[in-house]
């Protein structure tokens, strides 16, 4: 089977091949929906540069980081609270007695 263009990746989101290549190299704005859209046909058909349309497509939404404190680090559920983190466990200053962790989202789809 051969490997999807830009044509075909035109043809399955319904937009011209100049709209892909604006989406693709960020040449000029093009309507969030119609790059979702492209985004989608490119996941649907395996379209080989799926990544750097994801890239694109949710480049300018926001990165939150959130930070906890937890507060009892010797009870059970605080444990499991801080093995859930996504990233490594950040402890406060010595003579502190808390611990805590740090993550942080993306909003967009799963990466």
């Amino acid at each position: 089977m051969r490997r999807p263009t830009i044509a075909d990746l035109a043809k399955a989101s319904g937009v011209s091949v100049a709209t892909i290549d604006r989406v693709l190299n960020g040449r000029h704005r093009v309507r969030e929906e119609t790059a979702r859209r492209v985004y989608e046909a490119a996941q649907e058909i395996g379209y080989h540069a799926v990544g750097l349309l994801r890239q694109r497509v949710f480049e300018d939404l926001p990165q939150y980081r959130l930070g906890f404190v937890l507060q009892k680090p010797v009870q059970a559920f605080y444990q499991a609270v801080n093995r859930r983190c996504n990233g490594t466990p950040y402890r406060l200053p010595k003579g502190t007695p808390a611990s805590g962790c740090i993550g942080s989202a993306r909003v967009g789809p799963e990466h």
